[in-house]
């Protein structure tokens, strides 16, 4: 399957360098932090509230005792909530809703539908529009297993976001943290990095890659692209792709999503 990936990655870049020219950055009233892995240091405004939401197919492939194995994860409601406290710091509420299905001798076997861990963070301003230096913020999450009994559910997120315009088209995003999980005996670095292109007033393009380096060895590197397209100053919709470097990640994953923002009265 990753070769479908590279396929489909040249056929995005292909897309992404021949699209229309903008005469200026996208003038957005609505900055989201899907479909991405990387988080934007961009805050909601007091009083505004945000749902992102979607759904995802991953799919690996392993051997066990000489069979082949496909295991597949369905996420059927990927869901980040924001809430604009002040213009330097939101709240943050993150629900996954996850079905995993394997494939052996033809025949695929069913887990039942379950939560993933629920987060509870924040996001905080650090610097923004500073001459010429990036926009800075601070992104934490502390999660348990409030919807689910899953082992190990516990755990918490701390991400230093980074990003920066290079021109009225092109801006780059990065992200670099930690990930603890089974009550902080486990640890992971995570860091992703990405660029965007803005290839009309309503329509831009991200590129992406992030990776997460464990301590038992099984390390992530995986890349994804996508489009998200803007209906209206209040509402962005999104459809991306990726697929894994290493074994330890998917052979590929498809989504679809959909971002709205609420203004206060």
């Amino acid at each position: 399957m990753r070769k479908w990936g590279w396929i489909f990655y040249r056929l995005f870049i292909l897309l992404a360098l021949n699209g229309l020219n903008s005469n200026e950055l996208l003038a957005q009233t609505i900055f989201t932090d899907r479909p991405t892995q990387t988080t934007s240091s961009a805050l909601l405004s007091k009083g505004h509230f945000q749902v992102e939401t979607g759904a995802f197919l991953s799919e690996a492939s392993d051997s066990f005792l000489g069979q082949n194995i496909q295991i597949q994860q369905w996420v059927f409601n990927s869901s980040l909530l924001r809430f604009g406290i002040t213009n330097r710091f939101e709240l943050r509420f993150v629900q996954d809703l996850s079905q995993n299905k394997m494939k052996m001798n033809n025949a695929f076997i069913d887990t039942n539908l379950q939560a993933q861990p629920t987060l509870i963070g924040a996001k905080f301003q650090l610097l923004k529009n500073h001459n010429f230096l990036p926009n800075f913020a601070l992104i934490t999450h502390l999660g348990g297993n409030l919807f689910t009994n899953e082992r190990f559910a516990f755990q918490t997120t701390v991400l230093l976001a980074v990003n920066q315009a290079i021109n009225n088209e092109w801006a780059w995003f990065s992200n670099v943290g930690v990930k603890m999980t089974n009550d902080w005996n486990s640890m992971a670095v995570v860091y992703t990095a990405m660029v965007t292109r803005v290839i009309n007033s309503d329509l831009s393009a991200f590129f992406e890659y992030y990776a997460s380096l464990n301590e038992v060895n099984f390390n992530h590197h995986a890349l994804d692209f996508g489009l998200m397209y803007l209906i209206n100053d209040f509402l962005q919709i999104d459809a991306y792709g990726g697929f894994g470097l290493t074994n330890a990640t998917p052979d590929f994953l498809l989504g679809l999503g959909l971002s709205h923002k609420i203004l206060k009265d």
